[in-house]
């Protein structure tokens, strides 16, 4: 019997908890797609997040990854501005759809970054492979956060 590839299981995994089929919760797609901006600016109380605040939070940190990857990794000023930011000031419908493809983009984009990194994603004394594998546990925990804004403005759950 062959042994599983590594970097094939990585991806699906990573697949899973973007766009579901997990044993644990819905992807972090599943939970924003069905949403309107409305819905995406919603937050339960004053200094709370929202889930379009969240999705913005996990596009950055991947574009984070990406910067690194390049040789340009952004500078503490760049990730202090653009870690928790603020949703549009006029957000509308097209921005958040824009958000949205901004997500499935940088996933797409995360798994070319893992296939890039083969074998080498797995090596433990590199600390750039240890945060890129750990992304999934980013994006896993807002996802969390996500589905529960949902159920606090009463949207429906997600089966997965």
């Amino acid at each position: 019997m062959k042994s599983p590839d590594p970097v094939k299981t990585y991806l699906k995994d990573l697949d899973s908890f973007f766009y579901g089929g997990n044993r644990w919760q819905p992807g972090i797609l599943q939970l924003t797609e069905d949403l309107n901006f409305k819905q995406a600016v919603w937050v339960p109380g004053k200094n709370k997040n929202s889930i379009w605040k969240i999705v913005m939070h996990s596009n950055f940190w991947k574009q984070y990854i990406f910067s690194i990857d390049a040789g340009k990794p952004f500078s503490n000023e760049e990730k202090h501005s653009g870690d928790w930011r603020d949703v549009p000031s006029k957000p509308d419908e097209s921005k958040w759809q824009d958000e949205i493809d901004l997500m499935i983009i940088t996933h797409k984009k995360m798994k070319a970054l893992v296939l890039k990194l083969g074998m080498e994603l797995f090596n433990q004394r590199k600390s750039f492979s240890v945060f890129v594998r750990e992304n999934i546990s980013h994006d896993a925990y807002h996802a969390g956060q996500i589905g529960l804004l949902r159920s606090l403005q009463g949207i429906s759950k997600i089966n997965f």
